[in-house]
């Protein structure tokens, strides 16, 4: 079992942990080349919004691996009802073939059912399992012991 994840803020990291916590999970950081504005999110608004508008996908530096793993989450926050571009790319570069995946978001103020479509786009292989939002500790143990993932 293994767990990717996308941060900029840290919100993601910190359900990523969690879950990781609970399931005994490894946990792998997707990086990206692109320097994000961190400390401004009007700043790194606009930049989404340039890469979701332009579909400018950013270069991932990570070593994505996932052959020794069945079940993968996917993880990242979501912006302007979007889902960054670096997740699109992670399912154009790597083979989930025969993997079941779930994915888990943070936003302040999106759905699962917003998401949950783009979600399926993207992903290009796999067995996609329901995700989540991971916006706080008892969404996450929730959906964990609903997926029987924990007791």
């Amino acid at each position: 079992m293994q767990i990717l994840y996308f941060s900029l803020t840290g919100t993601t990291k910190k359900a990523a942990n969690k879950i990781s916590d609970l399931t005994g999970a490894t946990l792998t950081e997707i990086e990206v080349k692109r320097v994000y504005p961190k400390d401004d999110l009007s700043k790194m608004k606009d930049v989404a919004l340039e890469e979701q508008k332009d579909k400018i996908s950013p270069e991932i530096v990570s070593n994505i691996d996932v052959k020794k793993d069945d079940l993968i989450f996917i993880g990242c926050p979501v912006w302007n009802q979007q889902l960054p571009m670096v997740i699109s790319e992670i399912f154009d570069k790597v083979n989930f073939e025969g993997k079941k995946i779930i994915g888990f978001f943070t936003s302040g103020s999106t759905k699962y059912t917003e998401i949950e479509s783009d979600f399926k786009r993207v992903v290009k292989s796999g067995q996609i399992l329901d995700g989540f939002m991971a916006n706080d500790n008892e969404e996450i143990l929730n959906h964990l012991k609903k997926l029987e993932l924990i007791k």
